[in-house]
């Protein structure tokens, strides 16, 4: 099916390592993270060499209580800037719009690419983790977005499947796996080729690669890819949710009993299932990264949080970003990349969504875009954010 063992993540590992995860941007001094109670019950993942779990498990560095100064209006030169509308100030000292300009004290968003289709009931879908190049899923195909123009590198036509709109789309670095609602799970190569059947006449809502596997859920339990099909990785996992990947374990989320939820990991390419934590929130958007796990949780009914929690367990989660909600607000989607946790949610009766950032490790909330089109996911490179629109949508960082 296309899909090879690789160290995929070793150049995404490159990516962060240099960034600890206390970084912050010039204009965002660190603020104190608030920590949700919940309990730690479940069972601890053993450091590696026989190391203490406490000597391994990433942290990040105390934060100040400190508010943050008031923007100097020349931003330490000796020019006066309008933080409303200047390209390199925008909103507030050192955060530029990379050339798109400001309007309002926020980048304005460029549109790129051709027209997108939003037939089958859904919009694009992206990659969520960074390639070389922005790679999405949109109605027939699995395109490549280079610049300002798009390259189809899989065509679902050809595969014989009947169209319908892709999700879960995630890459290893080598090979794209998505899945098709009721169709079943594929994958085609990075660099492009055919679309290769993983697991057909299944209904998964997630799929992540790891060491040579495609794993995938479904309401029986987490599936494993395997040369004939597939067989049930974690079958007592009903219902399974979210499903990330670090390359070399999966982690998952899964309902218990009486609105606890259970986050869970097992070494990819075994079963050797262990509890990371006993939430008492729900848990959606979940993404890895740096040795911490992500996700937002509801805190009531008119509250929510992005909660972030070691991938070790230990410490109960934290809530670097809390928020007021209403009862029908939607995650649209969820990413982290070196500094910030980015999200995406269409507010209380509104099919319009905002988009959302804080430090990864706690601070303010910055919204730095509103009223757009409901997407179906979000991506990122070392510069900018892309979503859907008419066409995809890029927005300074």
């Amino acid at each position: 099916m296309g899909v090879r063992r690789r160290a995929a993540f070793a150049w995404i590992a490159g990516l962060v390592a240099a960034f600890a995860c206390s970084s912050y941007g010039e204009d965002e001094p660190p603020v104190a993270s608030p920590v949700e109670d919940a309990s730690t019950d479940g069972t601890s993942i053993d450091a590696p060499d026989g190391g203490s779990e406490a000597s391994t498990q990433p942290r990040c560095v105390p934060q100040s209580l400190e508010p943050p100064p008031p923007d100097d209006p020349k931003c330490g030169t000796n020019t006066a800037f309008d933080l409303s509308s200047s390209d390199a100030h925008c909103g507030r000292c050192n955060h530029s719009c990379l050339g798109t300009g400001c309007v309002a004290g926020r980048c304005r968003i460029v549109d790129v690419g051709p027209l997108l289709s939003y037939d089958n009931g859904g919009g694009p879908t992206f990659v969520p983790l960074p390639l070389p190049d922005i790679h999405f899923g949109d109605a027939l195909a699995v395109k490549r977005l280079a610049g300002d123009n798009a390259s189809v590198i899989g065509d679902l036509v050809d595969a014989g499947n009947n169209v319908r709109r892709m999700s879960s789309l995630h890459s290893d670095g080598t090979d794209i796996v998505f899945t098709i609602a009721a169709s079943g799970v594929f994958s085609v190569p990075v660099m492009g080729g055919p679309v290769t059947a993983v697991q057909r006449g299944v209904d998964a809502a997630h799929a992540v690669i790891a060491k040579g596997h495609v794993y995938f859920t479904e309401n029986d339990g987490i599936h494993v890819s395997a040369p004939f099909g597939s067989s049930v990785f974690a079958p007592e996992e009903r219902r399974p949710g979210g499903l990330a990947t670090d390359g070399e374990r999966i982690y998952w989320v899964t309902a218990a009993f009486e609105g606890t939820t259970l986050l869970k990991t097992s070494p990819a390419g075994t079963v050797a299932t262990v509890q990371v934590q006993t939430l008492s929130t729900n848990a959606e958007g979940l993404f890895v990264d740096d040795g911490f796990l992500y996700w937002f949780g509801r805190t009531g009914n008119l509250n929510g949080a992005i909660f972030r929690s070691a991938v070790t367990g230990g410490d109960a989660p934290a809530a670097i970003a809390s928020f007021p909600l209403g009862l029908e607000t939607q995650l649209r989607a969820l990413v982290v990349d070196a500094t910030h946790v980015y999200w995406a949610m269409s507010p209380e009766g509104k099919v319009e969504t905002v988009i959302y950032k804080a430090p990864k490790c706690g601070g303010p909330t910055t919204t730095i875009a509103g009223d757009l089109m409901p997407d179906q996911g979000m991506t990122f490179d070392d510069q900018f954010l892309y979503f859907a629109g008419e066409r995809i949508r890029r927005l300074a960082k």
